[in-house]
């Protein structure tokens, strides 16, 4: 049916992203052919996530900002309009992570993220509700909340994900979490991310965790005023295809 093969292209995506960077233009054709479906078919649970992560695919790929800022517009008045719920945390997540801020300040995020961990947890989306709240502590620490607020929220989201045994959102807050304690002083360390929350010597990286791990280390490098360190840090090799996800 129309509906299982929407379901399988949605998985199909991951599969082709998991497969490394070559296959970007797989992750295209997944989602054209989704949004091509739904203008075929009419609406899907998943039509208005599979156009905002379109939108967001043209702007890695074509680089063009307003254009894909459109797409993403189009893909919550979708949203709004579906009777369901389902593939809300995942359009939220797609839109907001990679289009919104090139428009709109951040401070407007926290909320929108929020609103997306909830509707992920009343579908069960728990994977991508687990994201929308790990982007959540994101954007409040850098909108400038007191990193003790940061701290206490790191910790109850962190206990969230490892009950729902989403260990790559669990992972990745922990490095953000032990650079937050390094900033307050909680730590004997300042750009060894090491303590509370973690040790950099005994966690074992996925490619993705690692890609985020550079990231980070590489803000503590620069925080801490180690620039050469950084600088080392920024053009290291082998993390190339996921780093790219988090340009602007």
């Amino acid at each position: 049916s129309k509906i299982a093969i929407m379901a399988f292209l949605n998985r199909m995506h991951e599969w082709a992203y998991l497969a490394g960077d070559k296959f970007v233009y797989v992750n295209l054709l997944v989602f054209t052919k989704m949004v091509q479906m739904t203008l075929s078919h009419g609406l899907f649970e998943w039509s208005a996530a599979s156009l905002s992560t379109l939108g967001s695919l043209s702007l890695w790929v074509m680089g063009d900002v307003d254009t894909a800022y459109h797409i993403g517009e189009r893909a919550l008045q979708i949203q709004e309009r579906c009777e369901s719920e389902a593939g809300k945390a995942t359009t939220f997540a797609s839109f907001y992570v990679f289009l919104f801020h090139h428009m709109k300040p951040l401070q407007s995020l926290s909320k929108l993220f929020l609103e997306g961990y909830q509707s992920g947890m009343r579908t069960g989306d728990k994977a991508m509700s687990m994201w929308c709240l790990y982007f959540y502590v994101i954007v409040i620490y850098m909108t400038g909340k007191p990193l003790k607020v940061i701290e206490e929220q790191c910790q109850a989201s962190i206990t969230q994900m490892v009950e729902l045994k989403e260990e790559d959102q669990a992972s990745c807050l922990r490095i953000s979490w032990q650079l937050y304690l390094n900033l307050m002083g909680s730590s004997n360390n300042t750009v060894e991310l090491s303590g509370k929350a973690m040790d950099e010597m005994e966690v074992v990286f996925t490619p993705a965790t690692h890609a985020y791990f550079i990231i980070v280390k590489t803000i503590a490098s620069t925080l801490f005023g180690r620039y050469e360190l950084g600088a080392h840090l920024a053009i290291e090799k082998g993390d190339q295809q996921y780093l790219k996800t988090e340009e602007p």
